[in-house]
């Protein structure tokens, strides 16, 4: 189970705000995506990582899929609200 749900277009929007700088969203297939990963991964488990990544952001969940489902178990384990991709990304850039 997840905090939140975001769609590719609210990712791309996040980095250009957190970048300031103008990101965009080029669509290629799995195919290209996978080729680009692996070669520029220089350790064996970050391409076996990226192989299984290949095409993810692109995959719409189902509604019906409760892997997805946005509920407050993370709250509850961690004693707070989880934080925003933008949250995450923002403190990825400061360090």
């Amino acid at each position: 189970m997840i905090g939140t749900v975001i769609s590719l277009k609210e990712i791309i929007a996040t980095f250009g705000r957190v970048l300031a700088k103008d990101v965009r969203y080029q669509e290629i297939s799995d195919d290209e995506w996978r080729r680009d990963a692996v070669a520029r991964a220089s350790m064996a488990r970050a391409r076996t990582s990226l192989r299984a990544l290949e095409g993810t952001p692109r995959r719409r969940p189902r509604s019906t899929d409760r892997r997805f489902a946005v509920t407050d178990t993370i709250e509850k384990l961690g004693g707070a609200k989880p934080k925003s991709f933008e949250h995450s990304c923002a403190r990825d850039k400061a360090s």
